[in-house]
């Protein structure tokens, strides 16, 4: 599964969640442009900037990409430990140039839906959980 992200620099770090299943892969697809004007139709060229996603520092441990200059730069995370996962677990991609200045691009919710350790939002239950299930 991909989750696609486009962000303009001119504007503040967007707010997005999204949902996967416990031990699904996925991938998170990171477009950025200069300007959000729909005259500005081409990424940024990100050579030089490390890209970071983190998601829940006591789940899982940062991936960070050295761009390698490429116009749509991709993380590619393969989230084994997911399986022992469930509920609300935040996230934020930010990068740093080579002055290691630190941007804000995108943060939000990744929700993991678990049957095997707790079971689907329903009823007056929506989820809000951090972690393994632990109430927020």
């Amino acid at each position: 599964m991909d989750v696609k992200f486009a962000v303009a620099l001119d504007q503040p770090a967007q707010e997005r969640d999204f949902a996967v299943a416990a031990g699904d892969d996925f991938r998170v697809l990171l477009d950025v442009y200069q300007t959000d004007s729909e005259d500005s139709v081409d990424p940024v060229d990100l050579t030089g900037y490390t890209l970071t996603l983190k998601i829940a520092e006591c789940v899982y441990p940062p991936l960070t990409v050295a761009t390698p200059g490429a116009p749509e730069s991709a993380f590619v995370f393969v989230p084994d430990n997911t399986k022992d996962a469930c509920g609300r677990l935040p996230f934020r991609i930010y990068m740093d140039d080579a002055t290691s200045k630190r941007t804000t691009l995108a943060h939000g919710v990744m929700v993991v839906f678990n049957d095997r350790l707790c079971g689907s939002p329903d009823g007056s239950d929506y989820g809000w959980r951090y972690g393994r299930g632990w109430p927020v």
